[in-house]
């Protein structure tokens, strides 16, 4: 009787753990984008789906903000947010990313844990108001990263 009731407990928490992991829109079939070297860019990302961005060898990128180490894979996409709310990010690697509005990067509102979720490495919430944003990425460990937006 202790395993039946252990097993219908397992079997409870299953949905539950699942519906924590993101499941980004296009995150199995990606747009494909090359980043940007420098900041100022014409081309812009919106929220909602998912891309696959080629970096550069980080010491061939002039970031927006900051001066990240100069190992790994790097490189910029600016996006650009139609209204208000909470812009998440999905990785798919262990890129570190940054958020720069007017040459300074904003706090993380949130970085939901998705350590066992199958293919997103990390996820990280920004509070944005409407407007262009860079999403930089740096210290990548591979040529190029999956990321995926969403506006709530």
């Amino acid at each position: 009787m202790r395993v039946l009731i252990a097993a219908v407990l397992l079997a409870g928490s299953g949905p539950a753990w699942a519906q924590n992991c993101p499941k980004p829109q296009d995150w199995a079939k990606p747009e494909r984008h090359l980043a940007a070297r420098a900041p100022e860019m014409k081309f812009a990302l919106k929220p909602g789906g998912a891309v696959q961005i080629g970096l550069l060898p980080q010491a061939a990128v002039r970031f927006a903000a900051g001066k990240p180490s100069r190992k790994g894979y790097a490189g910029m996409a600016a996006i650009d947010v139609p209204r208000a709310g909470t812009l998440q990010l999905s990785v798919g690697n262990k890129t570190f990313v940054d958020l720069v509005r007017d040459g300074k990067p904003l706090a993380l509102a949130a970085e939901p844990k998705t350590k066992a979720c199958p293919g997103v490495q990390k996820t990280l919430d920004f509070k944005v108001a409407s407007g262009r944003y860079l999403v930089q990425l740096s210290g990548s460990p591979d040529r190029s990263v999956k990321l995926a937006t969403s506006l709530r």
